[in-house]
């Protein structure tokens, strides 16, 4: 079972494939010399404003679940700087109509609740030139290295997984130190002092895979109607694993189940470091990475205690090796990833991904249908178990969460022209016999003002996330104003 994560949006693509013929991602811009205004006039005058405000009406009614949601989501950025450094800010206001599900601001270091903030801060760091040496401080976004859908050389992101087909990003706390060395070569060395779990749904949510009324072993264990936070993570990514698993009701008959979070803490030991070159050859961009530190999915460990049976969530640490690159000719770019996840002791799987793709830009197709253009993404993304997990005591591997160990995935975008797209995305889950489909159009009524309409499909079984999900397909739309 896998953690979902669906195509982007028609904007995003639209944004990804402007810059398809970019040359090598270089230190950004810290230059700031030109602007003289005091910095909080800065802020001001850079600030950009986005209000999102989305409607969902689900196809399938169930029992204690409402068929129409709404959300609000007004996102901020801004930045001001001084000579050679900056600062930078952005993040959201939202609030919705499903239960359990906002609460609170943005802790300072670490969220440790499953709650959609009501204020949240994304991203805020300060970028420093010292002498052609770029330093990045602060809580930021790591940039893809391809343009494959999934970008499975990226190190991680704390993500907020309450409404799964439409996550939120954040950024990972960080010191990095980059430098250019002429014009197409970049070196980067990065430290993360802080591993965050991802966010999941709460246990009345529609998206949650355990349902309140389930009939699983665990019903009589855990009041599924209001879970503590490690219990519905647990239950979230292992529970159709757990459901008919003979060996743990065998301990059922004596003893108390008992869920605990394990995860890094603070020390040296805990935190996360990488190593990323990037480079040019010709038309060719090539990058290689490596990371070490906690892995990005957790196992679970298991603990008999005499009268309980803890199932404990760990992150026990790995060694990520990457490499991969984009090609760029003609209408065609493409563009291939490879991983090597090693972990330590056998505490996990040890497995190599793969995916590739390419990014065509159709004009053939659009002159036949009179439209703008036509731009189509195809990746197929797959794995392959190199050991499996053995360590003793360590009970489930991340297997039943990694993503794409053996996709379709495409995204199709028409531009119709300078204010229509239409647009397909589908994930083809070929190992689970899943799939998911997105369909919608965006439409600008004037600059600055889009409306977005869609509807998303899940079908599948058990197995699968996207099959558990099959009664939350669902018809969208977003009313999205920059101002």
């Amino acid at each position: 079972m896998g953690t979902f994560s669906p195509g982007f949006a028609a904007d995003d693509l639209l944004d990804e494939l402007d810059a398809l013929m970019e040359t090598l991602p270089e230190v950004e811009a810290r230059d700031t010399a030109g602007d003289k205004s005091p910095f909080f006039k800065q802020l001001s005058d850079h600030l950009d404003l986005n209000l999102n405000i989305s409607y969902f009406h689900y196809l399938t009614s169930l029992d204690n679940h409402d068929s129409n949601e709404g959300e609000a989501q007004l996102k901020f950025k801004t930045w001001g700087g001084v000579e050679k450094h900056s600062f930078h800010l952005e993040g959201w206001l939202e609030y919705g109509t499903q239960d359990n599900t906002y609460a609170g601001v943005t802790p300072l270091w670490k969220d440790q609740d499953r709650e959609r903030r009501i204020l949240e801060i994304s991203q805020v760091y300060g970028l420093f030139d010292l002498n052609g040496i770029g330093v990045t401080v602060g809580k930021k976004i790591i940039p893809n290295n391809t343009n494959s859908i999934y970008p499975l050389s990226q190190v991680y992101h704390p993500l907020d997984l309450n409404e799964p087909s439409d996550p939120r990003t954040y950024g990972v706390w960080q010191l990095s130190v980059d430098k250019v060395f002429g014009d197409d070569t970049l070196v980067r060395a990065s430290v993360y002092p802080v591993f965050q779990d991802p966010k999941v749904p709460s246990a009345t949510s529609r998206w949650m895979t355990v349902q309140p009324d389930s009939d699983y072993w665990y019903s009589d264990e855990f009041d599924l109607s209001s879970l503590d936070a490690m219990t519905s993570f647990i239950l979230y990514y292992f529970g159709g694993f757990l459901q008919d698993n003979d060996f743990l009701k065998f301990f059922l008959d004596t003893k108390t189940v008992v869920v605990e979070n394990d995860g890094p803490g603070a020390g040296l030991e805990d935190m996360g470091y990488s190593g990323l070159i990037k480079t040019m050859v010709g038309d060719l961009d090539l990058f290689g990475s490596v990371f070490h530190g906690p892995n990005p999915f957790p196992v679970v460990y298991f603990e008999d205690r005499g009268s309980e049976v803890a199932l404990i969530k760990r992150n026990p640490n790995v060694l990520r090796l990457a490499t991969g690159g984009t090609f760029t000719w003609q209408n065609f770019e493409f563009h291939t990833e490879l991983l090597y996840n090693h972990a330590k002791d056998n505490t996990d799987d040890s497995y190599i991904s793969y995916t590739g793709g390419a990014t065509i830009t159709d004009a053939l197709t659009a002159t036949l249908f009179n439209i703008d253009q036509v731009h189509w993404r195809i990746d197929y993304a797959g794995e392959s178990v190199v050991h499996r997990q053995d360590a003793q005591g360590y009970y489930l591997s991340s297997e039943y969460i990694r993503p794409f160990t053996k996709d379709i995935l495409l995204q199709l975008l028409l531009q119709v022209n300078s204010d229509t797209n239409l647009y397909y995305h589908m994930d083809l889950d070929i190992g689970r016999d899943a799939q998911y489909h997105r369909i919608g159009g965006t439409y600008r009524f004037y600059p600055g003002m889009v409306l977005e309409v869609y509807t998303e499909l899940f079908d599948g079984d058990d197995t699968s996330f996207i099959g558990l999900w099959r009664d939350n397909d669902r018809l969208g739309c977003q009313l999205k104003w920059s101002f």
